[in-house]
């Protein structure tokens, strides 16, 4: 029969197999796992003479590759007139013959294969070499039961007999009963020589006519079959007991003494536990040599019986030593340094009080005491003093409602810096400022010393001032700039070294100063009294190429340096503004909106008027 398929058992790893039937297509091999047909490209994926699959099929499970030409038409089609080839004639062949000798083996395999469900063997059933049976049992689990034989070596047959029951084996103990053997099936060829004991013989079923003269000896009498009624009184002697044959339950109590024992055959191992004590032994006949290795314990030494001579060099450590039983007494000089000092152990009892500087005493530049917390404390509040105290807060109404001075009272010379002022603050003509509501409670009034008289200092500037005795009153110390001035100032250092290069004190500043001595400097203090006006100009009125986005008001000008317009904000956008007319010859052709009123004037230069409507209503052309 022709190869039309292969098959394989799968192992759980392999996934490559190899096929050797030709085919026509590709399409004509298939591949089926457990009679299931798989998918190509799914499932697997196929060369020339083998198929991979992608995942590898399962332990003992059936892999069959087989080849399925394609009948749904001939391999090659003729038409009228048409050449034929030798080919496709061939192709055709082919084709018939591959289908045939698939329906061969299919008609073998289905006339061979048992259904999985169940089915009649007809024939014999052949196990190829090395082949079992396996059963599952009623429980599909890993236990299964495997029927196989030994290696034959000649034809074997087994007959099961025809009877309803369970097949016994040899590691059976348990299922051979009396009701499976025949009647008079065992005879004394069967029997075991000895095996035959009281146990098993009825009552009276032996007697002297059973026995042969003298054929009654050990190997026909079972075990414990002869007791004292069978022996004559005083029968038995030494030379028929069995060596080791008396013990203990043999032997009446107290009836063995010390003419029984052989001199020296009471050893150790017949003395009882602790049988022996002091009245057992002699005096001074117990040396070194008597005692268990570790046996001399605690209780067995005497007080104050171990000396130095008793110790050992260097086998004495800290599991000998009594808790706390170590004094100073018994440490050498110098025997503990840091090894021996476990962490955080020193406390502040421990040291010398020379050692430690407290906080009564004055403190010294020293690296041989140590500062106590209430000294370093005392150390830091006396360079506070002397430095003064520092407090800030954010405004100048953010006073603390008491006197941030550590040493209150007194409580002066604590600096406060006042972040930035929220508004002007302006002083009397005393150099005094008060602050209502002025504090973090909302509820006093706050006042400032020793401000230049009847001055205003500019909201956005920060400002340090001094604690005093008073609560709520402070000495001015200085004024500080805002961020934003320092700023504006290092933005134009540039014009500001230029103006410190062009002007010198003895020409310039001094020229200066005698213009505002004498009043020439009047056009200066102008100025000075008018800057906000004038920086109100460089809002309102602007020079750019782009249209200004930022602080536009309605009314403000802008003169478009691109287009050379100047225009004005409408509060929504930039218009342009029309030039007016300042000449007539300007306009090529002027137009009159209304009358035109002469005012009394003379018209010179008129040249020629024309019109339909024209009215003249004036005194001299």
């Amino acid at each position: 029969m022709a190869k039309t398929e292969d098959t394989y058992i799968g192992d759980g790893s392999t996934t490559s197999y190899q096929f050797t039937f030709p085919y026509i297509k590709e399409a004509d091999v298939k591949v089926s796992k457990d009679d299931v047909v798989l998918d190509l490209t799914t499932h697997y994926t196929q060369a020339t003479t083998s198929i991979t699959f992608l995942t590898a099929p399962a332990l003992d499970a059936a892999i069959r590759i087989y080849r399925d030409t394609d009948t749904a038409g001939l391999a090659a089609t003729f038409y009228p007139g048409s050449a034929i080839r030798s080919a496709d004639l061939n192709d055709n062949f082919t084709q018939n013959l591959y289908v045939t000798q698939e329906v061969e083996t299919t008609a073998a395999t289905i006339d061979n294969k048992l259904n999985k469900s169940g089915d009649t063997m007809t024939g014999n059933l052949i196990m190829g070499e090395d082949q079992t049976i396996i059963f599952e049992g009623a429980t599909d689990n890993t236990n299964e039961t495997t029927l196989t034989v030994a290696d034959p070596t000649a034809d074997r047959t087994i007959t099961l007999p025809n009877v309803t029951g369970n097949v016994v084996t040899t590691g059976d103990t348990g299922t051979v009963t009396a009701t499976m053997m025949a009647t008079d099936s065992v005879d004394s060829d069967e029997l075991v020589d000895g095996s035959v004991d009281l146990a098993h013989m009825s009552d009276e079923s032996v007697d002297s006519d059973q026995y042969v003269d003298g054929s009654i000896d050990l190997i026909h009498m079972s075990a414990n079959s002869v007791d004292s009624a069978q022996y004559v009184d005083g029968s038995i002697d030494k030379v028929h007991l069995a060596a080791d044959i008396v013990d203990g339950t043999k032997i009446e109590d107290n009836s063995i003494d010390s003419e029984h024992y052989v001199d020296g055959s009471i050893d150790k191992v017949h003395l009882a536990t602790d049988i022996v004590d002091g009245t057992k032994i002699a005096d001074n006949t117990i040396d070194s040599e008597h005692y268990v290795d570790g046996s001399i314990d605690h209780v067995h030494l005497a007080n104050d019986i171990i000396d130095g001579d008793n110790i050992q060099d260097d086998v004495i450590d800290s599991e000998h030593y009594v808790a706390a039983s170590i004094d100073n007494e018994h440490l050498a000089n110098d025997a503990v340094d840091t090894d021996e000092i476990a962490n955080e152990a020193v406390t502040f009892a421990k040291l010398a009080t020379a050692d430690v500087d407290i906080s009564t005493e004055t403190w010294s530049d020293s690296d041989t005491k140590i500062a106590t917390t209430k000294a370093i404390d005392g150390r830091i509040i006396t360079l506070v003093d002397d430095v003064g105290g520092f407090y800030a807060i954010a405004d100048e109404t953010s006073f603390p409602d008491t006197n941030p001075d550590i040493n209150d009272p007194p409580g002066a010379g604590t600096i406060v810096s006042i972040k930035a002022l929220a508004g002007n603050l302006v002083s009397d003509s005393n150099g005094e400022a008060t602050i209502a509501n002025g504090n973090v409670a909302n509820n006093a009034t706050v006042t400032i010393e020793g401000l230049a008289n009847s001055t205003t200092y500019i909201a956005g500037n920060g400002m340090l001032v001094e604690t005093s005795a008073t609560l709520h009153t402070y000495t001015f110390h200085r004024e500080l700039a805002s961020a934003a001035n320092i700023t504006s100032v290092a933005n134009n250092i540039a014009n500001v070294n230029i103006v410190a290069g062009d002007l010198t004190y003895a020409e310039d500043l001094g020229l200066i100063t005698e213009s505002l001595t004498t009043g020439t400097g009047n056009d200066i203090s102008t100025v000075a009294d008018n800057i906000n006006a004038i920086n109100s100009f460089s809002d309102v009125y602007r020079v750019a190429s782009t249209a200004p986005s930022s602080s536009v008001d309605e009314g403000d000008l802008w003169y478009d340096s691109t287009a050379n317009i100047l225009k004005y904000y409408n509060n929504s956008s930039w218009a342009s503004i029309v030039t007016g007319m300042t000449s007539l010859i300007e306009d090529q052709t002027p137009e009159l909106y209304a009358a035109l009123d002469c005012n009394d004037k003379d018209l010179t230069e008129v040249g020629t008027v024309s019109g339909t409507n024209l009215q003249i209503d004036f005194g001299t052309l």
